[in-house]
């Protein structure tokens, strides 16, 4: 079973305003959006960043006025093979999920660490997601 973390695919911030994000991280710093999550109601509720390097910012916005984990969502890992992750976390007998976002349809596990963090894994070679061709192929 062969497993192998690529590099760091991305981080995920939860905002109380995704128009301050736009005015920091696309007006000032010159990020582009790659990506926009949107709702039934065609509303955007997320956006990803090209960040540089194959690298991503995912931006959430929340309501809660105080957050109780802080601001970071998760962050997430490319890696060679979901399927080979999951066996691999099996093996080990580490809880996970394999899941299929509803916006973007990247495949992914979700699993905690050993202090509740939450760690993401994307495959790098996910033919159906919307987002992996922003993760540019550099080893």
């Amino acid at each position: 079973m062969n497993v192998k973390i690529i590099r760091l695919a991305h981080v995920s911030v939860f905002s109380k305003d995704l128009n301050l994000v736009k005015k920091f991280y696309i007006d000032l710093l010159k990020l582009k959006i790659v990506f926009k999550f949107k709702n039934k109601k065609k509303k955007v509720y997320g956006l990803f960043l090209k960040s540089g390097g194959g690298t991503l910012l995912e931006f959430f916005k929340t309501k809660k006025k105080s957050l109780v984990r802080g601001r970071i969502n998760h962050f997430c890992l490319l890696v060679n093979s979901i399927k080979n992750m999951s066996n691999y976390l099996s093996t080990k007998k580490i809880s996970h999920q394999n899941l299929i976002s509803k916006n973007d349809k990247t495949k992914h596990i979700k699993v905690r660490d050993y202090e509740n963090n939450i760690i993401e894994f994307h495959e790098i070679h996910d033919i159906n997601s919307k987002i992996s061709k922003y993760y540019e192929r550099k080893r």
